[in-house]
């Protein structure tokens, strides 16, 4: 005969186990995402239109353009 606790503990496990496999898909699908470039990350927007030189926003950008520039002169130097 199963006790009320056996059958709470195995619906409370499945429930566990259904959240994490949500929570995998979700953040699976988002990665997707952002890696072909449809989602793009907060601050991501480039604001002097793909020009480095002389802006506000390069020394924290994380654009590819800013990154290789700093690559760039980092190799010049």
């Amino acid at each position: 005969m199963k006790k009320l606790s056996d059958t709470a503990d195995r619906r409370a496990f499945l429930r566990a186990c259904g959240r994490i496999a949500l929570l995998g898909a979700g953040a699976a699908v988002m990665a997707r995402f952002v890696r072909r470039g449809q989602l793009k990350l907060a601050g991501q927007t480039c604001v002097n239109e793909g020009i480095c030189s002389g802006c506000g926003s390069y020394a924290g950008c994380g654009l590819p353009q800013a990154l290789s520039r700093r690559q760039k002169l980092q190799e010049d130097a």
